[in-house]
């Protein structure tokens, strides 16, 4: 498959997914959810993370289509980005109470995944070429 229809069909699946995250992520801000049942606000609060997990397959099916330098580029620079974030929490927690340090919320541990892959990238690609 050539490039632009793979990119314009992951971008189109991507958007697909991606709003179905925007309009969980609204609802779980937006309805009062007072008086409802637990396993049914559990259920709303828990819809972003569950349309997340629908953005997998749309990345592996994309990924599946690049070719193997690409491929590779991408799991190198995941796993940099896993070692180095994970190290890094790992370091942080246990100075964060000693030193006073603020604690660090969950919700900031995929984007600093996605961004150190990201950044990754230009090493990995350097040493690969």
């Amino acid at each position: 498959m050539s490039g632009k229809p793979r990119s314009a069909r992951y971008t189109a699946e991507l958007i697909a997914v991606l709003t179905l995250y925007a309009v969980a992520l609204i609802a779980m801000n937006v309805l009062d959810t007072e008086g409802w049942p637990q396993a049914l606000r559990i259920a709303l609060l828990l819809g972003p993370a569950a349309a997340a997990v629908l953005i997998v397959p749309v990345v592996l099916r994309f990924v599946a289509t690049m070719d193997e330098f690409q491929r590779r580029v991408i799991a190198e620079s995941c796993l940099v980005s896993m070692v180095v974030v994970g190290l890094t929490s790992f370091a942080y927690a246990f100075v964060q109470e000693p030193l006073g340090l603020p604690a660090i919320g969950l919700i900031w541990v995929w984007p600093a995944l996605m961004g150190g892959a990201g950044l990754a990238q230009i090493p990995v690609r350097m040493r690969l070429s």
